[in-house]
């Protein structure tokens, strides 16, 4: 699932006063402008509720751009937490 060239203000997942438990994976929030205020709002989410957000990417991911306060929506892993490029490390330990 992708979301771009959202109107300005836009919501991408808007959840409504309801309870969900829910995973997306590899969601792809692509507007990279400021358009794009909300990636996922789970605002109205009611108690029990969990939203997995499984691997999302993209310029406007994580919980920076969602609308969330009660912490229903979980995002797996952090941005923070993910890998940004790859590591050399030998192919089988040296021995000593």
């Amino acid at each position: 699932m992708t979301f771009q060239s959202l109107t300005t203000g836009a919501t991408a997942i808007n959840f409504i006063n309801a309870y969900f438990v829910s995973t997306f994976s590899y969601v792809n929030f692509a507007d990279s402008t400021a358009k794009l205020e909300t990636n996922v709002n789970g605002s109205s989410l009611v108690s029990g509720s969990t939203v997995t957000m499984y691997y999302s990417y993209g310029p406007s991911t994580g919980k920076t751009y969602d609308d969330d306060p009660n912490n229903h929506v979980i995002w797996f892993p952090a941005a923070s937490a993910r890998c940004s490029g790859l590591s050399r490390l030998p192919a089988s330990p040296t021995p000593p």
